[in-house]
């Protein structure tokens, strides 16, 4: 197991970190290798897997990499990425024999990123973090001696990555599949998450984490964090996400690792990092949105920034984040991946790149995300109101009724605006919309009977946060 020092101690030791980190080299030309992965197969199998690219049916193949062979099955991978024109691939060997150690491969498209390097810079951040996260290289690969296309080849996510980032291979660790998985009902749990170690076993301990978090009062949070989970750890994933403005997880794409045998003490891990960075500019990333607009909350990920003492490691984190990823960290990977990638990505006629300067246009928007990405992070989190607690309504209520919410820490300079829909997602047309400074608003008897869902924004000089509890329901 790997020794993670409580979270005062990491700061203690930060300043002689730096002056280690600033002699040694982070990335240099043998960190960016790009293998090379012939695949053949039967031209009327091939066919079949790309007509029923959403089926998880494998084709028998031919796999091999340098003068190593294997017999190997291949299906398409992902969840929405397989309507993309440019599918993503997992192998696996049947035969007995692995090929470098391994027996799974995953080979993703990176459809969405223009950049084609958003995953391989986030998760090396993680990894300079000394945080558990699966390795990335890039693959070229053939397909009956044909070049289909530049692939990121990613670590499968299973026992031997336990094993790697030293983790007991006998602990539970569970997927985060579908939209949904954001820790907030124990109903569906078969069907939005999935079992990937100790596949015998039930998903009770993942229901009763989910069960544990939602009754908790708010003064007991802290300390059941502290008990159940590896709390360093736990402010990392936080800081990181944020840092890479990670906004496509905690309802889906994470995993959660448990040591029943040990500790029994909870770690998130990251997964699917392709949607980071500049990505989610246009929108923009807020921290503190922690599902899609159509899934609950993540109650477990609110709670954490709702709690004081929780929030300030996160801020410190961020803090110490801008002072190891900075551009002698991420310029080296850009670099040298410019010079090493581009042919074979404009070689790539299945990706969205066109010329390269659409390539070089999204590496552009990424270093200038990275730059500064600290402090501007920090001085977001602040321009904003600060998160808040909604209480949350009983089923059937009689008017008048008031809608109750905590203030929020910056309240003197907030208001509140009270969103009111019969749509889960309060769209313009038909969403009644109510301002006030106070922290609560009375319905009045002019509403007609109906199912409504209700939720609040704090707003400060033009910025808004959802307050916690965005799904409420009467």
């Amino acid at each position: 197991m790997k020794i993670y020092l409580p979270f005062h101690l990491q700061l203690l030791i930060i300043c002689s970190f730096f002056l280690f980190a600033c002699e040694k080299s982070f990335f240099n030309e043998e960190s960016l290798n790009i293998k090379e992965y012939f695949i053949y197969c039967d031209v009327l199998d091939l066919d079949y897997m790309n007509n029923n690219y959403k089926s998880n049916d494998y084709i028998p193949i031919l796999f091999q990499e340098g003068n190593q062979k294997r017999s190997a099955k291949m299906r398409i991978r992902g969840d929405s990425s397989r309507d993309y024109n440019k599918k993503s691939l997992k192998v696996k060997i049947t035969d007995s024999l692995s090929i470098n150690s391994k027996k799974i491969f995953n080979f993703n498209a990176e459809y969405t990123d223009l950049s084609s390097l958003r995953s391989f810079v986030s998760s090396k951040i993680f990894k300079e973090l000394n945080y558990p996260c699966f390795s990335t290289s890039f693959a070229k690969v053939y397909i009956n001696d044909k070049f289909h296309g530049l692939f990121l080849e990613v670590e499968n996510m299973d026992k031997d990555f336990l094993k790697n980032n030293g983790l007991n291979t006998k602990g539970d660790l569970f997927k985060a599949t579908k939209d949904g998985a954001c820790l907030n009902s124990v109903e569906e749990l078969e069907k939005k998450w999935e079992k990937k170690t100790n596949k015998n076993n039930d998903f009770t301990p993942l229901a009763q984490l989910i069960s544990d978090t939602k009754d908790l009062p708010d003064n007991e949070f802290y300390d059941f964090v502290l008990n159940n989970f590896h709390y360093t750890m736990l402010i990392d994933f936080l800081a990181i996400n944020s840092f890479i403005a990670n906004g496509s997880t905690y309802y889906h794409n994470y995993y959660l690792y448990q040591d029943f045998t040990n500790d029994g003490k909870w770690i998130f891990l990251p997964w699917d990092l392709d949607k980071t960075l500049s990505y989610y500019n246009w929108k923009p990333y807020k921290y503190h949105h922690t599902s899609s607009d159509w899934e609950f909350d993540n109650p477990f990920i609110e709670k954490c920034f709702l709690n004081p003492k929780i929030f300030q490691d996160f801020i410190e984190r961020i803090n110490f984040l801008g002072k190891v990823i900075n551009k002698d960290f991420y310029k080296p990977i850009y670099n040298i991946a410019k010079n090493k990638l581009g042919r074979y990505v404009l070689k790539d006629s299945t990706n969205k790149i066109n010329s390269k300067e659409i390539w070089l246009d999204a590496i552009s928007r990424d270093v200038s995300f990275l730059k500064n990405r600290s402090n501007d992070l920090v001085k977001q989190i602040y321009e904003m109101p600060l998160p808040f607690k909604v209480h949350r309504t009983v089923d059937e209520i009689s008017l008048p009724f008031n809608l109750v919410w905590e203030k929020a820490a910056d309240s003197l300079e907030v208001i509140y605006e009270v969103m009111l829909s019969k749509d889960f997602l309060f769209p313009d047309s038909t969403t009644y919309k109510y301002r006030t400074n106070k922290h609560f608003l009375t319905l009045q008897d002019d509403i007609p009977f109906n199912k409504y869902y209700w939720k609040v924004l704090a707003i400060k000089n033009e910025n808004s946060t959802e307050g916690f509890n965005s799904k409420n329901k009467f």
